[in-house]
């Protein structure tokens, strides 16, 4: 990627900088320098000093390797864009886990209900079925909705609500409401 050959730079003491061809650059210190272009944090002027450079040296250096530049930057980019995505299946699979244990539990309770059901109507075949409710059964029911909900809020699916801000006049004993030419109501003693 980098050979060195197209533009040298010479790093020297800092009371002996020039900006000469020179052959034996380091590749290393051309990834770092073109890493800190990358980056784009520090002036010229700061990057010349860390490199022992003048400033016209980390110009054309940054000129001739515009393109190694931009793909640093895009690796840059691409390097830390994953995480967010990784944290976000990580939570939808642990909540979708969650979900299905709770919609086990409902099962159960159901099946419980049932078999009851049963057991009842082998003395009365008339018997109604036995309800399945209780506390236990409602905070299930919760936690699936508020899951799913979160869930959907998660892959994008809610719709964005807005909120529309309305100032209403207080209404007063013996007024009525009015609608003006505008749509807007308006309260009027009589």
């Amino acid at each position: 990627m980098l050979d060195g050959a197209e533009f040298h730079v010479s790093f020297t003491e800092p009371s002996q900088r020039t900006a000469t061809k020179a052959p034996n650059i380091r590749a290393w210190r051309m990834q770092k320098l073109i890493n800190d272009l990358a980056l784009g944090d520090k002036p010229y002027s700061v990057l010349a000093e860390e490199h022992g450079v003048e400033d016209q040296t980390v110009r054309l250096f940054a000129m001739n390797h515009r393109p190694e530049v931009e793909a640093r930057k895009a690796d840059f980019a691409s390097e830390y864009s994953h995480i967010w995505s990784t944290r976000l299946g990580n939570r939808l699979g642990i909540m979708t886990q969650r979900l299905e244990e709770i919609e086990d539990q409902l099962e159960l309770l159901r099946d419980h209900a049932r078999r009851q059901t049963e057991m009842i109507r082998t003395v009365d075949p008339d018997a109604s079925e036995v309800p399945v409710h209780g506390s236990e059964y409602r905070a299930y029911e919760k936690e699936q909705r508020a899951l799913l909900r979160e869930i959907a809020d998660q892959c994008g699916q809610l719709p964005t609500r807005v909120a529309v801000q309305t100032q209403a006049a207080p209404l007063t004993f013996g007024a009525t409401l009015v609608e003006d030419e505008h749509g807007q109501f308006h309260p009027v003693r009589q």
